[in-house]
């Protein structure tokens, strides 16, 4: 009697064990508190300039988008947004330039008030900075429309900024003659 008893415990046991390890397992699985804690959170590294009050490089989760970045820079009240795709998803060593608005003529100089061409991205020799330029500053450089100024915007987003003028002939419809109309215009400052 006592060894059947025994017998009957160890099954009785043994089976607490199965049920608790293989049976739940596969019902909830994946929903042990050890297990969550094994994943790492996935960062990524940005870069941000232009009209912000904290430029720098910044450490975010992934899946961060640019209004993201741009809100822990602070952006200066002349920062210009509307041409920034805020909801853009930042990769990891994106650079993010976040142009100045174009600032308008005092009233009675240049034509009714109207924006003057160049003014607000002018660096030192009156040129356009290509990495802080508004699409109204680019499209204000001959031979470069909507169209065209929104690839440089696009291009400068995408490669972390320009390097050097002659970047902009990487552009498609900017070629040669192109580049010869404008490269006195502009500069990388």
């Amino acid at each position: 009697m006592v060894v059947i008893v025994l017998i009957g415990a160890i099954i009785l046991g043994g089976g607490k064990l199965f049920y608790r390890n293989v049976v739940q397992e596969r019902v909830a699985p994946g929903i042990s508190e050890e297990k969550g804690k094994d994943i790492p959170e996935v960062e990524i590294v940005v870069d941000v300039a232009g009209a912000v009050w904290r430029p720098g490089v910044y450490t975010l989760k992934s899946g961060a988008r640019v209004k993201d970045l741009v809100d822990k820079a602070s952006p200066r009240g002349d920062a210009n947004l509307e041409i920034l795709n805020l909801a853009a998803l930042l990769k990891d060593g994106q650079k993010i330039v976040v142009p100045v608005k174009p600032r308008e003529l005092a009233p009675g100089k240049g034509s009714k008030g109207a924006m003057s061409p160049l003014l607000s991205a002018q660096g030192p020799g009156g040129k356009v900075n290509l990495n802080t330029a508004t699409m109204t500053e680019l499209e204000n450089l001959p031979g470069i429309g909507p169209v065209r100024a929104q690839a440089i915007i696009s291009y400068r987003n995408q490669h972390n900024g320009f390097k050097n003028v002659e970047e902009i002939k990487n552009i498609e419809g900017i070629g040669e003659l192109t580049f010869q109309k404008i490269k006195a215009l502009i500069a990388i400052y």
